[in-house]
């Protein structure tokens, strides 16, 4: 599967595991496992952990892991790993709305920045969400 035809809970749940982080979290077995009234933007891994702290983050057990919506949560990686981002202006015409992402030779477009700076670090990593 290409990563821009991931869901962001699939892609929330790979950008968690290419951090080596996957110990700290629960994962559902689906995105349906999740209750109709999570709208499908804030669904993720959920943090379950003692540890006072993970890499850059604090966590917030029962709180869900969602760095394509959420600065907090893909702010650091962004900074962390160089990932530049674009907007469309008078200096990028061709991206009309849109951001994009890249670092290297990998790049992604997207209306949403943090969706395409988490397609980004995939490909950087080369990771899916089947892993």
């Amino acid at each position: 599967m290409k990563h821009e035809e991931m869901s962001d809970f699939e892609i929330n749940c790979a950008v968690s595991r290419s951090l080596g982080v996957s110990h700290v979290f629960w994962y559902s077995k689906s995105e349906k496992d999740f209750c109709e009234e999570i709208p499908p933007n804030k669904r993720g891994p959920i943090w379950k952990t003692n540890e006072q702290s993970v890499l850059w983050y604090t966590p917030s057990n029962g709180n869900v892991f969602n760095p394509c919506n959420s600065w907090a949560d893909a702010g650091p990686i962004i900074q962390e790993f160089g990932i530049e981002l674009s907007f469309g202006s008078n200096t990028h015409p061709s991206l009309n709305g849109l951001c994009m992402a890249s670092i290297g030779q990998n790049s992604s477009t997207n209306a949403n920045p943090l969706r395409a700076a988490m397609i980004v670090f995939l490909m950087m990593n080369e990771v899916s969400c089947n892993e």
